[in-house]
């Protein structure tokens, strides 16, 4: 137990400590690109291996990643914060949940997660001809100093946010706020009441029909509506033929 002389001091140090904007834009056909930017003490970024070798690390596993591209990864600090940001661009959704556990792990454990996972954390993705299912859930708490974990207090307000725009429609969700469109969804959580379990996100958006599928059946109408019309056309010149051959 931490005895209040101690306490006050850190009580100070991590008041407000972590923020957490990270912001998803994705286009109809599954591409996008995604914005983040953390604040943190050093203390905290120190369990990524410290924020120069959490970059390098990122660029890294991008440059090696025919699906991601992380244009800026880059960090400063300010008043005892480390201020982290990256940004870049994906070709599908798809590949960029499979992203950590396949660039970021090393290749002869994949099963074991690293600690640079815990900004990305572990998603699910399911995609059906007719709709688009995303899980998303985020545990930060094993990043966090073990002073930190068992006096949440220290914390204070800390949160992180996260922003996700949609092509279409959102149908159900989780999220804390939904834009009138329903096409922004965005979740708020304080971390101090999630370090005993993850930060849970869920979207489901139905997926809009391709247009060859369109095209196709524009085509198929209009395929029987000339098959119909030689089908009247015929018994028309056949019921004609039929009442000129009557004496």
């Amino acid at each position: 137990m931490v005895r209040f002389p101690l306490l006050a001091p850190l009580c100070a140090l991590f008041a407000g400590c972590i923020e957490g904007n990270e912001t998803i834009w994705l286009e109809r056909d599954g591409s996008g690109r995604l914005s983040a930017t953390y604040r943190m003490p050093a203390l905290v970024m120190n369990n990524f291996g410290g924020a120069e070798t959490l970059r390098e690390h990122l660029l890294e596993a991008a440059r090696g990643d025919p699906h991601v591209d992380l244009a800026r990864v880059q960090h400063r600090s300010r008043r005892e914060r480390v201020i982290f940001e990256f940004e870049g661009t994906f070709d599908s959704l798809e590949n960029l949940v499979s992203f950590p556990q396949r660039r970021l792990r090393d290749p002869a454990r994949p099963d074991v997660p690293v600690k640079s996972e815990a900004l990305f954390g572990e998603s699910t993705l399911d995609i059906s001809p007719l709709s688009l299912t995303l899980h998303r859930s985020i545990d930060i708490a094993p990043v966090l100093p073990e002073l930190v974990r068992k006096n949440p207090a220290l914390l204070a307000d800390s949160t992180v946010h996260y922003t996700v725009h949609l092509p279409v429609e959102a149908g159900q969700t989780n999220a804390t706020t939904i834009s009138p469109d329903r096409r922004r969804l965005e979740w708020r959580f304080r971390l101090r009441d999630h370090l005993d379990q993850p930060m849970e996100l869920h979207a489901q958006a139905p997926l809009p029909l391709p247009w060859w599928i369109w095209f196709a059946g524009g085509l198929l109408a209009a395929l029987v509506l000339v098959l119909l019309a030689l089908a009247v056309r015929r018994v028309i010149s056949s019921s004609r033929s039929t009442a000129s051959r009557r004496p």
